[in-house]
């Protein structure tokens, strides 16, 4: 038995998008947004779309009915495999060892070259880890090579930066990610900007 400590918000709404199969075209159109204003119309938008957006209601929130039901569900089927998700809350603790058990699956998932596999898993890592953290810049990093090998470059890229910001990511490996980031512009055609990583 396992409670999983991570956002409500942020689990139902994966598993949601994940079965109506639209989870990676979410993250690549969300992340493909300009800045976070652009971002936030996005998810708005889209939770209108889905019927997903709570109303107010005698001065309290109240959740629509379509995602009443899916919390309901979600709740009754994680329960059958001995998971226990406290549905009335709206946040809990990231968790770095949650964060972990998703990496190292997201790293099997990888070695069978199963990329979109890998992707959400990594995808559940990062929201899990504990901001500013080691296992944070890790799954980044992880992540971004998912993408490129999705043929993703733009988003690797994004991701490599992403990473190299955090200062968690072990000085060791930066090699890594200067390759990656070489075969992205490679890839996209900006030879001299490959070849200047390279170096």
């Amino acid at each position: 038995m396992s409670h999983y400590e991570m956002p409500i918000a942020e689990y139902v709404y994966t598993e949601h998008f994940e079965e109506m199969n639209i989870t990676q075209d979410v993250y690549l159109t969300f992340t493909n947004k300009k800045n976070s204003s652009d971002q936030f119309l996005y998810v708005y938008d889209l939770l209108k779309e889905y019927d997903w957006l709570p109303t107010k209601c005698d001065g309290s929130i109240r959740l629509s009915q379509s995602h009443r039901r899916w919390r309901k569900r979600l709740k009754k089927n994680l329960k059958k495999n001995g998971i226990f998700i406290n549905m009335n809350c709206t946040t809990a603790k990231k968790n770095n060892n949650t964060s972990d058990r998703y990496r190292s699956s997201g790293n099997e998932a990888f070695k069978i070259k199963n990329y979109e596999e890998s992707l959400k898993l990594y995808t559940r890592s990062i929201m899990t880890a504990e901001i500013d953290s080691p296992n944070f810049a890790l799954s980044v990093a992880n992540r971004s090579a998912a993408l490129y090998y999705l043929e993703e470059y733009e988003h690797s890229l994004k991701d490599i930066d992403q990473t190299f910001k955090s200062k968690q990511y072990p000085l060791k490996n930066y090699y890594k990610l200067f390759e990656r980031k070489g075969n992205c512009y490679l890839q996209m055609n900006h030879t001299s900007l490959a070849l200047e990583l390279y170096t």
